[in-house]
């Protein structure tokens, strides 16, 4: 599938506001000067080829964009702004390309020579750089110095002047030995001797001093967490509520002691007064019934008042005093009433004279003695009333103790049970605080030593490691290794003092001072010998394969230098030629130039004329582009002004061979101010029809 430049799109760049163009196969852009015709040519080989400073173009002003066909199954779209180059996907397509493919498809501003800014010619190095791959070969031998085209290889050692890069081999081989030398004087005395013995001793000391120390600072986390364990069972013991129920406990018994005090009391007062509300009643009693006065009136008075309100109430009847009856017969109710009254509480003082021997039989009774009399009875009475009275007020104090013991009660056995989780009665609460006393004793001695073993390891808890060294902690273990790391030690400061003249050896060669540590002093040493020896087998290694690569650079460039010739005598190189020049028929390569042949004499390039250069140059680039490029897939070719200096005769026979390129396939875009070239091309275009078309800058500004 050919490859061809199917839409050009460009805005504000240069002269040029806007431009749009569809190609066809032969495009002919005609512009006059300052109209943007060489912008237009940079703006395609920039989006491209991604084209730079080789081609000498102006500054990048604008944007646009080209789409390309046959790469892709779609339009492939290259934006002015993109990174992407075509030479990418051409080297996909056709491997093997010269390094700058754009040099045979574009010639800008009529740059026929095919040479960069070095301005070198059609020579050599132009043929090799544009028309094959010998360029790049040149490069790489380039970057060989001559100090090595001259050496030799024997037993895989470099053999040559003693200059450049031999001398700088050989130099380090020299500086390598040294070391080496020193490194045999290390090891003897130092690695080798009392000291590296030592050393690997003191190594494994401290190895196994870290190891212990691991275990310490193992074994002192392990003692902080079971103290910290601790201590929350000892919180869970709870010794604050068993002071305050031990507290209470005391203030309980003491009551309980008092109480059993005061209620023996009272009940021996209580014995001693039990007769006293007896005697009291009986001494009251007593009392009132030989006091009690007696009453004439019931013998005389009474009957005679009852006779008279008789005889009252009898006249007033007959004489119809009616109120006077009624007032007579109330007075003789009342009278006898009292009479009869009277003679009551007389039979009833019989009765209290029997009582009251009564009392003095129940007397004698209860205090053993007889009572002689009422004044007997009320100083047994009174000496019975303090007794009585001080049992009653001791009854009343029991009962209010009882009241408070029983609440101190309730409270120890709310208490005992928050302590230990049960019902426990007051009864047994001293031996279950005796036991969780002996807990909370047992605890503080865990806790005690505990924190004693912690404080010996001395261990920060910022230092406590979580994970198990595998070794146990011994303590004894521990100081023994201390010391014997500190007489290993004292040992090796002795034998170091030996090895002065060693170390200021090696200093010399590290650049340290004679203060540094035989460690780090080793250290940098054996970097610098490695450092040292990386250099030597780097440069060795660059030394070989640079041979390495020149042997097969040789081999390369001849096989370029073919490829080049049978290029120059191939059939679509001839007869580009033939076709552009109506005159040479042969190209060769001879002694590092170019030369064209007709049929009766070679002619080298550089005595031809602008014109007939012109022409060569041409056919090299048409040739060249389909023999790389084939002529089954022909791509583009992009001239400016590529005909400006040959003459008029010459400028016919370069379009019409220009033209019979397009008739192979590929596409042609011509950009010229010239009015006869653009003639020529209307003339031959009008054959091709709509796969030709004309683009006046002028009028697509």
């Amino acid at each position: 599938m050919a490859v061809r430049i199917q839409e050009i799109q460009v805005q504000k760049w240069g002269p040029i506001s806007r431009f749009s163009l569809k190609p066809v196969l032969v495009n002919l852009i005609y512009g006059r000067n300052e109209q943007g015709k060489t912008f237009l040519v940079e703006f395609i080989l920039r989006t491209l080829f991604c084209a730079g400073k080789q081609w000498r173009m102006r500054k990048e002003t604008g944007n646009g964009r080209i789409g390309i066909s046959g790469m892709d199954r779609q339009i492939l779209f290259f934006p002015s702004k993109d990174n992407r180059s075509l030479n990418d996907f051409l080297d996909q397509k056709y491997p093997g390309l010269p390094p700058d493919p754009e040099r045979l498809l574009v010639v800008k501003g009529a740059e026929l020579d095919l040479a960069d800014d070095r301005n070198i010619g059609v020579d050599r190095e132009a043929l090799k750089r544009y028309l094959s791959s010998q360029g790049i070969l040149d490069d790489i031998e380039n970057r060989i110095s001559k100090t090595l085209l001259e050496t030799r290889i024997e037993n895989r050692r470099p053999v040559g002047p003693k200059r450049g890069e031999i001398k700088s081999l050989e130099e380090n081989q020299e500086r390598l030995k040294a070391l080496d030398a020193l490194f045999r004087r290390i090891d003897q005395e130092y690695s080798g001797g009392r000291s590296f013995l030592l050393g690997v001793r003191i190594g494994d000391l401290r190895d196994r001093f870290s190891r212990m120390e691991s275990a310490m600072r193992y074994k002192a986390f392990l003692l902080s967490n079971e103290l910290n364990g601790l201590r929350e069972k000892a919180k869970a013991l709870n010794r604050e509520l068993c002071r305050e129920i031990e507290a209470e406990l005391a203030v309980y018994q003491s009551k309980c002691g008092n109480l059993a005090g005061r209620i023996e009391k009272q009940k021996e007062a209580e014995k001693a007064s039990e007769h006293y509300p007896w005697l009291e009643k009986a001494a009251a009693f007593y009392a009132e019934t030989v006091q009690a006065p007696g009453h004439p009136l019931s013998d005389l008075f009474l009957p005679v008042c009852a006779g008279l309100f008789m005889l009252a109430s009898v006249l007033s009847i007959l004489f119809r005093q009616y109120t006077i009856f009624l007032i007579s017969l109330a007075g003789l109710f009342i009278t006898a009433f009292i009479y009869f009254l009277l003679l009551r509480r007389k039979s009833a003082g019989r009765n209290m004279r029997d009582e009251l021997a009564g009392l003095k039989t129940e007397f004698r009774k209860r205090f053993g003695r007889p009572c002689t009399g009422l004044p007997d009875m009320q100083a047994v009475l009174e000496s019975l009333k303090s007794i009585y009275h001080n049992s009653r007020f001791l009854k009343d104090e029991i009962g209010r103790e009882k009241d408070e013991t029983e609440a101190l009660r309730k409270s120890l056995e709310e208490k005992a049970k928050r302590l230990t989780g049960k019902p426990v009665s007051a009864q047994t609460l001293p031996a279950v605080l005796q036991e969780r006393e002996s807990q909370i004793q047992a605890m503080d001695e865990r806790i005690s030593r505990h924190s004693q073993d912690l404080a010996a390891l001395d261990v920060d808890p910022s230092d406590f490691m979580k994970e198990d060294p595998g070794v146990p902690y011994s303590k004894r273990e521990y100081r023994c290794l201390e010391e014997e790391i500190r007489q290993a030690e004292r040992e090796l400061a002795e034998e170091q003092q030996k090895l002065s003249s060693l170390k200021q050896a090696v200093c010399r060669e590290t650049r340290d001072e004679i203060t540094v540590s035989w460690d780090l002093l080793l250290e940098k040493f054996r970097n610098l010998r490695q450092e040292s020896a990386g250099e030597y087998r780097t440069l060795l290694a660059d030394i070989l394969g640079k041979k390495t690569v020149h042997d097969v650079l040789e081999g390369l460039r001849i096989e370029e230098e073919r490829n080049i010739r049978e290029g120059l005598g191939s059939e679509p190189v001839l007869t580009a030629l033939k076709t552009l020049t109506n005159r040479y028929d042969r190209m060769a390569y001879e002694d590092k130039r170019l030369t064209v042949s007709d049929e009766n004499n070679a002619f080298d390039f550089a005595g031809l004329s602008t014109g007939a250069k012109e022409q060569v140059l041409l056919a090299l680039r048409i040739g060249f582009a389909q023999r790389i490029f084939g002529q089954k897939e022909p791509l583009f070719l992009i001239l400016d002004d590529a005909f400006q200096y040959s003459d008029w005769q010459r400028r016919e026979r370069m379009v019409e061979a220009v033209f019979g390129l397009s008739r192979s396939g590929w596409q042609i875009f011509y950009f010229t101010m010239d009015d006869h070239i653009a003639r020529l091309f209307d003339d031959r275009g009008r054959a091709l029809g709509k796969e030709y078309i004309r683009c006046d800058l002028k009028a697509a500004d």
